[in-house]
């Protein structure tokens, strides 16, 4: 007989099933569970767009990396931290930068 294990469960629904596992499979699933999630999150931050990286918000409104230092320091650009990774939300750059042309005096 070979069956794989969700056939038997999709077949059987009311089965009962006892399982065990040690601290070390416990232990291993998790560190599996948080690397595969940082993989993802990692492939989020490369692709979504709604996220940008602190070069392109520097290129995007014209500042140097010691000038996106301050705002993140004086809470005037907080970043979000995917994956390990600092990122800044696309629509607070550009409501900060929206924000600045309104108060130009000309």
């Amino acid at each position: 007989m070979d069956a794989n294990l969700v056939n038997i469960l999709n077949s059987n629904p009311d089965l009962k099933i006892m399982v065990e596992v040690d601290s070390r499979d416990m232990m291993r699933f998790g560190l599996d569970m948080m690397e595969a999630g940082r993989i993802e999150g990692e492939k989020k931050a490369k692709t979504d767009e709604g996220f940008l990286t602190p070069e392109q918000v520097q290129e995007l409104v014209q500042i140097s990396p010691s000038t996106l230092r301050r705002w993140r320091v004086g809470k005037i650009l907080c970043p979000v931290w995917i994956a390990g990774l600092r990122r800044y939300r696309k629509q607070d750059v550009l409501a900060l930068v929206t924000e600045d042309s309104d108060t130009t005096v000309e």
